[in-house]
């Protein structure tokens, strides 16, 4: 639930409605100045080819029409010579189907293909205009619609994908700062749970990428989205390292727990590490997107403990210093 939000938030709705009532208004007029005698078709393609971002109303714009056009080229030569009846509808519908099945189109097309074959095989008796109307107006409105999308103020969210990536980077820096308190306050069996910490966490790095994922789509077919194309690549750079991040914390955090709660963890070696998670806090949060985060001390001092071999507990030492080498 909370995932359909963070992609519900992202929405402009206020601009979706002003494209949608703007896009009929116009498909319409546009319609009938081409004589259309059903109009209404074209701001029916408005409406349903709007979507949330410019590629994805273009695939389904080309998906309607194909659909459209293969549902006219199977009723039209039929309709005007059969009685309308369920069995005849049902008989044009399955042959509509298979032929898309046989292009191998997905399943826009077919519930396109679906639609067309009913409103044509029924109306195509009663005015011999609607069929040619419907694939003339579908195109209209489709193309109303794309051109809406792509010049007035087209889908961008480069700037949600930031802000999502900067709570990330905030979630992850807080989890090892919790840790570096763990260690420091010689924690107790219960204050090292952690289970809704690393949920909370993981949920908000499966938001993070997916909302890259929604950028990169909206960025596609944009002609005003040349400067989110290098934010992007930022933030993209940025996921990798944060992913990272997460990868040290998520396999960290057992063993850093397992070794306090022994006996085997000295007072220096609970001082090095709290030191270590202060760091590794300090380099994963991010306050600017477009900032590169910077290691304390330069790259060659990121992983401050000693080496496996200057402290006592070498079996544990050596397991979180390899991961640490690993990930950075």
């Amino acid at each position: 639930m909370k995932k359909k939000k963070i992609v519900e938030r992202t929405e402009n709705r206020p601009l979706l409605i002003i494209k949608m009532a703007a896009g009929s208004a116009l498909s319409w007029e546009i319609a009938k100045l081409a004589g259309s005698h059903h109009p209404y078709l074209a701001p029916l393609s408005v409406i349903l080819g709007l979507q949330s971002t410019v590629d994805q109303t273009v695939r389904l714009s080309v998906n309607r029409f194909i659909g459209t056009i293969i549902g006219i080229l199977v009723t039209v030569p039929i309709a005007s010579h059969v009685s309308i009846n369920g069995w005849i509808l049902g008989l044009l519908i399955l042959c509509g189907a298979f032929i898309a099945l046989w292009l191998n189109v997905n399943r826009l097309v077919l519930h396109q293909i679906a639609l067309t074959i009913l409103f044509v095989f029924v109306f195509e008796q009663k005015t011999k205009h609607y069929a040619f109307d419907r694939m003339r107006d579908t195109l209209i409105g489709l193309g109303v619609a794309v051109l809406l999308h792509m010049l007035l103020f087209p889908p961008n969210f480069t700037k949600k994908a930031e802000q999502t990536l900067s709570e990330f980077s905030r979630l992850l820096s807080e989890g090892f700062i919790n840790i570096a308190g763990r260690l420091e306050s010689n924690a107790e069996k219960e204050e090292w749970k952690m289970e809704a910490e690393q949920k909370n966490l993981l949920q908000e790095l499966h938001n993070a990428r997916e909302m890259i994922n929604k950028a990169s789509q909206s960025l596609k077919l944009n002609p005003m989205a040349s400067n989110s194309r290098e934010k992007l690549s930022v933030c993209k750079e940025r996921m990798k390292q944060l992913s990272n991040g997460y990868s040290i914390f998520i396999q960290i955090t057992p063993l850093l727990r397992n070794w306090a709660l022994s006996d085997k963890m000295t007072a220096a070696e609970r001082t090095a590490w709290a030191r270590q998670m202060n760091v590794l806090a300090r380099f994963y949060h991010i306050d600017s997107i477009t900032e590169a985060p910077e290691k304390e001390g330069g790259n060659d001092q990121f992983i401050i403990v000693p080496t496996p071999g200057e402290l006592e507990s070498g079996n544990y030492n050596s397991a979180l210093y390899y991961i640490l080498s690993m990930n950075t």
